[in-house]
Order: C-alpha cells, then sequence, then structure tokens
C-alpha cells in the first residue's frame, strides 16, 4: 500500500488505532474492565446512543482491527 507520508509513521498510528478500535469494542460489548461494575455505566451510556450512530462506529473498528491484525502478522505491509 502506497501512502502519502513515511512509511515509518504508519505503523505507530495503526497501532495507535488498533487500541481505539479494541476500547470501543470491549466498551460496546462491557468486557474487559468495562464488564466492571466500577465501568458498567459507560456500557449502559454507550448502549443508549442511537443505532445509526454505534453501527458505523463499531464497522469501523472492526474493519481497522482486521486491518491492523493483517499487517502485524505480515499479510499487507506499507511501501516506502
Amino acid at each position: 500500500m502506497t501512502l502519502p507520508f513515511a512509511a515509518e509513521i504508519a505503523t505507530p498510528l495503526l497501532l495507535i488505532a488498533l487500541v481505539v478500535a479494541a476500547t470501543l469494542l470491549m466498551l460496546q460489548l462491557a468486557v474487559g474492565p468495562f464488564g466492571h461494575m466500577k465501568f458498567l455505566h459507560l456500557h449502559q451510556a454507550y448502549i443508549k446512543q442511537p443505532k445509526a450512530l454505534r453501527y458505523p462506529i463499531t464497522t469501523m473498528a472492526v474493519i481497522v482491527i482486521v486491518l491492523a491484525v493483517s499487517h502485524l502478522l505480515g499479510i499487507w505491509g506499507f511501501q516506502r
């Protein structure tokens, strides 16, 4: 994949996006730290959002996770 900027910047940005996407999915599913009683209110607030907002966010999070994991496994990479 050819990028308009240096490839050395892309991998850390992809990892940051992976962390954000995983956090959003954990928030939606109430797993990990968001399943604890102390943070359950965050899950409930997220679920109260309209589906028109939640579904695109979830879709983008899944796409980012698939792209990041496939990149980390070496299935594809950035060209220099």
